[in-house]
C-alpha cells in the first residue's frame, strides 16, 4: 500500500505543481476532472478505474467495467502519463462507506 502511495504522489506532483501558478497567467487548457477508484482482485494485483467526474454516484457497473479497467501500477502510470497536463485527477475513497450495499 505504501508503494502505491508513493506512486501515485509521485505522479501527481507536476498537477500539484500547476496550482501554484501566477494568478495573472491565463490557463492554457480547460481542466478536466476525473476520479480514480482502486481495489485489489482476487490474485492481490491492483486494479484501478479512471472515470470522468460527473455530478451523479457512480455504480458498481460503472467503476467495474472490466473492459475499461487499469490492471497493475504500471498500466495506472501509463495511462495517467498521457493525461494533459491541465488533468485533475481524484483518488476517490469506498463510494459506498457507510451505506448497506
Amino acid at each position: 500500500m505504501k508503494t502505491l502511495l508513493f506512486v501515485l504522489i509521485s505522479l501527481m506532483l507536476p498537477a500539484l505543481s500547476m496550482c501554484s501558478q501566477d494568478k495573472n497567467e491565463r490557463p492554457h487548457s480547460v481542466t478536466i476532472t476525473y476520479e480514480l477508484y482502486s481495489w485489489r482482485d482476487s490474485d492481490g494485483q491492483w486494479c484501478f478505474s479512471i472515470l470522468t467526474m460527473t455530478d451523479r454516484a457512480k455504480t458498481a457497473e460503472d467503476i467495474f467495467d472490466k473492459q475499461e479497467t487499469i490492471h497493475g501500477v504500471g498500466k495506472l502510470k501509463e495511462s495517467i502519463s498521457k493525461m494533459p497536463r491541465s488533468t485533475e485527477l481524484v483518488w476517490m475513497k469506498n463510494p459506498w462507506e457507510g451505506t448497506s450495499v
